[in-house]
């Protein structure tokens, strides 16, 4: 009788968003969506991911105070970065190795000083 031992490893990753505000108006509410989509068919795997609550660098914080529930604040003439872990579950490759882009969409609400 024989036994075989098999290991299956998920990596976790981390992605950065760097933002710099070279107008004379901060940025207010600035909202990200991250999708992630599968290399080959393009279909929508977000869901197979754990994101993990965003990290920030620099000049940006978070809207009102609280972490990211209302978008995010860069200043005037700001750099600032925002940085996720995401951690595949299972789902994500369950039978072989499956390759993902990962991207999305930035968008902001521009408030005038004057």
């Amino acid at each position: 009788m024989s036994e075989a031992f098999f290991c299956f490893f998920r990596e976790a990753f981390q992605a950065t968003l760097e933002i710099e505000n070279s107008e004379n108006d901060p940025l207010e509410n600035v909202q990200v969506e991250i999708v992630i989509r599968q290399v080959g068919t393009g279909s929508v795997s977000t869901s197979l991911f754990s994101l993990g609550n965003a990290t920030t660098s620099g000049d940006i914080s978070a809207s009102s105070g609280r972490h990211g529930d209302l978008g995010w604040f860069l200043p005037q003439d700001g750099k600032g970065s925002l940085e996720w872990l995401f951690v595949p579950y299972s789902e994500a490759a369950p039978e072989m190795d499956t390759l993902y882009d990962v991207g999305g969409q930035v968008s902001e609400v521009w408030v005038s000083s004057g």
